[in-house]
């Protein structure tokens, strides 16, 4: 007796045409029945004796069809079940080989499943290009970038159609998938017939989603080196015998954590990465933060990364942040938080590499054994040139002509003043509050001489003040950046004493932001003359001030703009003391934010150097408080500007990618292992190596 067939179809009504390609699958098959899976109803025959109307699409569709056509088989003792996908091309071959492989995972060995897959169209480049995609086949995947390859990836390939390149590798990585899970399998490039006798052995459903995000992405690899972390334990033994506990944590960990306090860099880590903490059993304080993600390179990458699995668009990891507090450093905090974490990654076949920009954290990576140096990434030896993060660079488009030229017939006069001038008005002052209050609310830094002499219109015949300086202090110290043009209409006033002593009272008070602006607004009055030196030394730099930290910043900022003036001053003696190297290390103990120290070690060298301003880096520079500010800063800025045109050449790439000093390390606590479909399994990082990673 003949064998009997059930033949799923995907995308096609024509009941004859998929007996036809069953045939090819198992010639020997005799009666057979048909399910059609379409969105819209087949048309009726007389040998169909099964038929499912849905969208090929849908993953809920697809599972109650493979559920009710499984039951129809067992219960008619069918011994052959084909998915037939002709022409349908697009995201429905994917999910054909998804059905392939979810009737394999479902039927038992007694019945053969196969598969007849004619090739069909690529996704559309826009719509897989944009976000990134991949094509999830379950046992393989296909990134949306192979199908669709830049000019340099596919140089020296024969010059082909577009679409017609994306149809035979849309193919390609479907045959690859299908190789998998059949055991016999022939392609000719544009019908593939394969048969798998052996059940699948899956974890979960083979009916998932067709395609994933970039995100999405990202959270799969995250997820599968949470689990490698997991099969690995979480107990870890520090150095001296001190144990300790790897914790998942979270993005908003590294500020709330307070490690970013001790970082370079404030900023949270990216979404979608590997978060962990370290804490210690005894006592549960958290003594170290890890945050690691995947990164993408380019698409000829597989050249330096000789294991890279054709599965994914990731080529490398990266570790985004990494603090071990201060008191627990030299510990092994570091080494049990980059071993547990990388092994992972390399175990995906993702090595890892660290990257720092801080020299002093330099030496601490060069001690360390899981650490191997790379090289110095200097900006400059990429056509860029940067200075505390800033570009140097302008690149403009090169032209033929000159597009800055004299127009001949441009008859206007540019030489007259075409400005209207304004009659001399003699204004009568009814309220002379409100007429104070309006001159000082249009004030800026370019009117402030005729705003401060309508203020002093306003106050003629004016006997008390109070409520005038109360106005100004209350606007000035709000307003910390236009300090020095409320300094300069203060000392024009004639109750500028009160100002003053309103000030100093108000640096008293305990939110930090009053005290700021306090302090910036009593500075600027001290340099026009409005109050003496004795009250700027004794707000300023107040006496046993050096745990509120907001003070001492204060301090630290008026050394640097005033630092060879106020060089003998005795109140400042105390802060001069706390910004060298002991007194930055009782300031970090004490709690102090990294930013602080960082300020701290700017003055010291400000002050070692004599307060010679010509070697000053001018840590948070004052910013532009008026037009002659901002045309000065243009013209400090330009002389070191460099105009480069592009030409279209190979240097344009390099030229506008800006790219920070650091020292790149590579984690080389266990070799990669590799995901590549030949070759050796696993690799290790060698840096006299110009291939870097090689064989094991």
């Amino acid at each position: 007796m003949a064998p009997r067939a059930h033949v799923v179809c995907f995308g096609a009504s024509d009941q004859a045409e998929a007996r036809a390609w069953a045939t090819r699958v198992f010639p020997e098959v005799g009666e057979t029945t048909t399910t059609t899976l379409t969105r819209t109803k087949p048309a009726e025959t007389s040998d169909g004796t099964y038929r499912w109307r849905g969208d090929h699409k849908s993953a809920r569709e697809c599972r109650k069809m493979v559920e009710a056509v499984c039951a129809e088989v067992l219960r008619t003792s069918t011994t052959r079940v084909v998915v037939v996908c002709a022409r349908l091309g697009g995201t429905g071959t994917t999910r054909a080989t998804q059905t392939f492989a979810a009737f394999r995972s479902a039927l038992p060995k007694g019945v053969d499943v196969g598969i007849a897959l004619a090739r069909g169209a690529a996704p559309t480049k826009a719509s897989c290009l944009r976000a990134n995609l991949l094509f999830n086949a379950v046992v393989a995947r296909c990134p949306a970038r192979r199908l669709y390859p830049s000019r340099r990836a596919r140089s020296g390939e024969e010059d082909e159609d577009e679409e017609e390149r994306a149809s035979r590798t849309w193919h390609r990585e479907h045959a690859r998938a299908i190789a998998i899970i059949a055991d016999r399998v022939e392609d000719d490039g544009d019908v593939l017939i394969a048969r798998a006798r052996e059940r699948l052995v899956i974890d979960g459903d083979p009916i998932q989603r067709l395609t994933l995000s970039m995100a999405e992405q990202l959270a799969d690899v995250s997820d599968a080196v949470r689990a490698f972390v997991e099969t690995r334990g979480f107990n870890v033994t520090l150095r001296e015998g001190v144990t300790a506990r790897l914790k998942a944590s979270t993005p908003e960990r590294w500020c709330s954590g307070g490690y970013s306090a001790h970082h370079y860099v404030a900023a949270p880590p990216q979404p979608h990465g590997v978060y962990y903490e370290l804490e210690l059993t005894d006592s549960g304080v958290a003594v170290g933060y890890v945050a690691m993600s995947a990164l993408q390179s380019d698409e000829t990458a597989t050249v330096a990364y000789p294991f890279s699995s054709p599965d994914t668009v990731f080529t490398t990891a990266q570790v985004d942040r990494l603090c071990v507090l201060p008191e627990f450093r030299g510990a092994g905090v570091k080494e049990a938080l980059l071993r547990h974490v990388c092994d992972g990654y390399h175990e995906f076949g993702l090595p890892v590499r660290i990257k720092t920009a801080k020299e002093s954290v330099v030496a601490s990576f060069e001690k360390c054994c899981l650490l191997a140096f790379e090289r110095v990434k200097d900006p400059t030896a990429k056509g860029v040139e940067k200075r505390r993060g800033l570009k140097k660079v302008v690149v403009l488009p090169k032209t033929d002509e000159d597009r800055w030229t004299v127009d001949g017939d441009d008859s206007r006069d540019y030489d007259s003043d075409w400005r209207k001038l304004q009659a001399t008005t003699t204004t009568t002052v009814s309220n002379p509050v409100a007429a104070f209050n309006a001159a000082l609310n249009r004030s800026t830094p370019d009117t402030a001489p005729r705003a401060t002499r309508q203020m002093l219109t306003a106050i003629e015949g004016v006997s008390v003040f109070d409520a005038y300086a109360e106005r100004i202090v209350t606007t000035a110290v709000c307003q910390k950046s236009y300090a020095a043009m409320y300094a300069t209409l203060s000392d024009a006033m004639p109750f500028r004493d009160d100002i003053c002593r309103r000030v100093i009272a108000l640096l008293d008070s305990s939110d930090d932001e009053t005290i700021a602006g306090a302090a910036e607004f009593l500075t600027e009055l001290w340099r026009v003359g409005a109050a003496t030196e004795e009250e700027f030394l004794s707000g300023i730099f107040r006496e046993g001030s050096l745990d509120e930290f907001v003070r001492v910043e204060i301090a630290f900022n008026a050394l640097l703009r005033f630092g060879d003036v106020l060089r003998d001053a005795e109140p400042a003696r105390a802060y001069v003391a706390a910004c060298a190297p002991d007194g930055r290390r009782n300031l970090s103990a004490r709690g102090a934010a990294a930013r602080l120290i960082f300020l701290a070690e700017e003055v010291h060298a400000f002050v070692e150097s004599g307060y010679s301003v010509a070697n000053r880096r001018h840590f948070g520079a004052r910013p532009a408080t008026s037009r002659a500010d901002a045309h000065d800063s243009a013209r400090e800025e330009l002389k070191s500007l460099r105009i480069v045109y592009d030409d279209g050449g190979a240097e344009t790439a390099a030229i506008l990618r800006g790219e920070r000093k650091g020292w790149v390390f590579w984690y080389v606590g266990s070799p990669v292992r590799s995901h590549a479909l030949d070759g050796p399994r696993a690799f290790r990082f060698v840096a006299e190596d110009p291939r870097r990673f090689v064989p094991v």
